[in-house]
């Protein structure tokens, strides 16, 4: 080694690089790292290893002493960069030695291979083919830089790292989290950027016959593909949904999210195969649909209930009942939506009430009587004036007859309200009321006295009229009440007066005052009147408890012309005992 040693340091490169090399056999291999140092370091004086010279070199790749590997490799692959003919004709036996190459020269290997692809001109195939090999890697670091090689290329060139397809499959048996998400979006955008009707249909047709841990990733990436390219998911809806039969929960459970996050983004995607598959009943899930389209209009809203309303024709049975179904399960899980969509519906059809409109609807409130279903289309169907077209207006007032012979007490619906308002202004005359609601005498008093009977209506009835029941005049009021007026200089405005009134009210009755609710009266055209506290209202007042209400006014009018007196009427109605009961009070107040 002193005369290999002296040949470097006179420069004779050449010389001591042959001689190096014939120290490359087994009887050296104590000095075999040494020996394979001393070759490296005089590779960076710019000599090349000839093809006799490799082939000595080349058999400790596969050596079981990691750091000959190493060194071994590295001058394979110094060598064969500096000719690029070279490094194409060794380029499959590089490729072939990776698995067998121990952590560190497995790394340093894929590291070459992705920086000598940019010099490529020939045999680009083979060497992106070889490091797909290599996305089963133990090491998930050289899994995931693999795929980020292959990503890069593929913003370039999508269509070439399509034909690699098949391959790429081995990213659906990745049970890394982290590298299946980056495998998952690296085959999405691939997808996206290439794939066509024919390419989706059959990758869809794979997974009935693929195993739980590649349909998952199947499913999820069909469902990401279906928002990005409506125009693929589209066509090819029925093939998707037909999985909704499939015999694996798992498998059903993630087509079902697949679909529902498509609907969230294009939620008319599905519809045209929706009907179909209902009508032919095509699977034998169509709850599955029906829970998807129910789902859709929770998100999506009225449109979307009045879309699937449209989509739906009387003369089908099938259809009909998956109408009726969605708006149970709404009324199940969403009631107060449904009220809402039941008004918003009857309101948009009665614009014109076709006779397709008027059969669908009536036959939605026959099958779902729901009180609150037919409160709304009732209140709807009310308060729009006489349509013009004569048919129209028919079916509208026979579906008011449909639902008050359903329901009676619909009528009355309007009347308790105006009879507790107007009571307080004394008795009123039970004709005048008939008159006015135009409803049967005998079924007023008999609804009248139903809510006396049941304490919600505190009133009497006699000699043809109703009125506010009378107190003993040994009956004390249940409430005590006190106020104090505080009127102070604005804090954020000095210009302004802050005028507040503070009543206390004090349960003095000995027993639970429940319901309590506070209506305020007064000259809008002066003030306003805001309560801060109304939230703080107490479902139940206790014996002796009391609670403070604090009233903020402030005026319209800068000025008034002169002293104006008003007054202002608290109503406080509550109930004791099951009870109704209401107190009157009257504040005058003098405007300067």
């Amino acid at each position: 080694m002193d005369g290999i040693k002296s040949k470097i340091e006179a420069g004779e490169y050449s010389s001591a690089l042959d001689e190096l090399i014939s120290l490359v056999h087994d009887e050296n291999y104590d000095n075999l790292p040494q020996i394979l140092e001393g070759i490296s370091e005089l590779q960076k004086k710019d000599l090349s290893l000839n093809k006799e010279q490799l082939e000595k070199i080349r058999p400790y790749i596969d050596d079981f002493d990691e750091d000959i590997q190493n060194l071994a490799m590295d001058i394979c692959m110094t060598n064969i960069t500096t000719d690029l003919a070279t490094f194409e004709q060794n380029l499959e036996f590089i490729i072939s030695k990776v698995n067998s190459l121990e952590v560190e020269a497995r790394q340093n290997v894929i590291d070459f291979l992705i920086k000598m692809y940019h010099i490529l001109t020939e045999k680009e195939k083979t060497l992106i083919s070889g490091l797909i090999e290599n996305l089963d890697d133990e090491l998930w670091n050289v899994r995931i830089k693999i795929i980020h090689f292959l990503d890069e290329i593929l913003s370039s060139k999508p269509n070439f790292i399509k034909s690699f397809e098949d391959q790429l499959e081995i990213l659906y048996d990745e049970k890394d989290i982290d590298v299946k998400k980056e495998g998952l979006d690296f085959l999405l955008r691939l997808f996206i950027d290439t794939y066509s009707i024919k390419d989706l249909k059959e990758l869809i047709d794979t997974i009935p016959k693929s195993e739980w841990i590649v349909q998952e990733k199947i499913i999820y990436l069909v469902g990401k593909l279906g928002i990005n390219r409506r125009d693929l998911i589209k066509p090819l809806a029925k093939d998707l949904i037909y999985l909704l039969d499939h015999k694996d929960y798992l498998v059903t459970k993630a087509v079902n999210d697949a679909i529902q996050e498509n609907l969230d983004y294009h939620v008319d995607v599905f519809d045209e195969a929706f009907i179909e598959i209902i009508e032919n009943k095509e699977i034998d899930h169509i709850e599955s649909i029906e829970e998807l389209l129910k789902e859709s209009v929770v998100v999506s809203g009225f449109e979307r209930f009045y879309q699937i309303f449209q989509l739906v024709s009387y003369d089908s049975p099938s259809l009909m009942s998956t109408l009726s179904t969605i708006i149970k399960k709404l009324n199940s899980t969403n009631s107060n939506l449904l009220d809402s969509l039941i008004y918003q519906l009857t309101e948009k059809i009665l614009t014109e009430l076709s006779q397709e409109n008027y059969s669908k609807l009536k036959s939605v409130l026959e099958k779902n009587s729901y009180y609150y279903l037919y409160l709304n289309c009732y209140q709807a169907l009310n308060e729009i004036d006489i349509i013009d077209n004569k048919l129209a207006e028919n079916r509208r007032k026979k579906l008011l007859n449909f639902l008050l012979e359903k329901m009676p007490d619909l009528s009355f619906l309007n009347l308790k309200k105006w009879i507790e308002v107007n009571l307080v202004d004394g008795p009123i005359s039970i004709d005048n009321i008939v008159s006015k609601f135009q409803v049967e005498r005998s079924n007023l008093i008999e609804f009248l006295e139903g809510l006396i009977e049941k304490g919600e209506l505190n009133a009497v009835i006699s000699n043809g009229k109703i009125a506010l029941k009378a107190k003993s005049p040994l009956e004390e009021e249940d409430l005590l009440f006190l106020k104090k007026w505080s009127i102070d200089q604005d804090i954020e405005d000095p210009g302004k007066l802050d005028i507040k009134l503070y009543i206390q009210i004090r349960n003095i009755s000995g027993q639970n005052v429940n319901n309590l609710k506070i209506d305020i009266d007064y000259p809008t055209e002066l003030f306003d009147i805001s309560l801060h506290n109304e939230d703080n209202l107490p479902e139940i007042l206790e014996p002796n408890q009391h609670l403070i209400l604090t009233y903020h006014f402030e005026r319209k009018r800068e000025r008034i012309s002169n002293p104006k007196t008003s007054t202002i009427i608290v109503i406080f109605n509550y109930k004791k005992a099951g009870n109704a009961f209401t107190i009157k009070k009257n504040l005058d107040v003098l405007f300067i």
